[in-house]
């Protein structure tokens, strides 16, 4: 690796290999800062078994999405949001396929060639996100949610939703007929 500048080389020719003691105060105080800047703590036990429960309950998820405004700006800050879209750009005779960020907040998102649209609305289409983060993830992967509890989709959303509160109603009522 080469520096680009003088001051970048000065930190070559000097690496520190071990931290000073103003560095490990600092860097416990960033630590303790982050923790007290989580999201909280959730209460999962049976939230996959409470989804299935409520998945059909549209009253329910209506009532869920209803404020969300498909901005899908709690998709674009989550560090656990992956979708993506794959589209073929041709010019002339070159063509050239791309994966680009998508979110499954969308209306395109899942928007088939032929016009039929599994998740047409914001509902089922809220609910899909839930559900990935707190029911099909931890099936597939051993009980390992789709969510590190950031707090960033909380803290961007226009609207203020809150997904601890969405997850956290899952359960109410859902066993009840048992």
């Amino acid at each position: 690796m080469d520096a680009l500048t003088e001051k970048a080389q000065s930190l070559f020719d000097s690496p520190a290999d071990t931290p000073t003691q103003d560095q490990e105060v600092q860097a416990s105080q960033v630590v303790e800062e982050a923790s007290n800047n989580r999201v909280g703590d959730l209460d999962l036990e049976g939230s996959a078994a409470a989804f299935r429960k409520r998945f059909e309950d549209n009253d329910y998820w209506q009532e869920m999405a209803a404020p969300c405004l498909s901005c899908a700006i709690c998709t674009h800050v989550c560090p656990t949001c992956y979708c993506f879209t794959i589209t073929d750009e041709i010019e002339n005779l070159r063509g050239e396929r791309l994966r680009s960020w998508d979110s499954c907040m969308f209306y395109q998102y899942t928007l088939e060639a032929s016009g039929h649209n599994p998740r047409p609305s914001k509902l089922n289409r809220y609910r899909n996100r839930v559900g990935h983060k707190f029911s099909y993830m931890p099936e597939k992967y051993d009980g390992l949610i789709g969510c590190c509890g950031c707090g960033r989709c909380i803290r961007s959303c226009p609207v203020s939703m809150d997904i601890r509160q969405i997850v956290g109603r899952l359960k109410e009522n859902a066993f009840e007929s048992e």
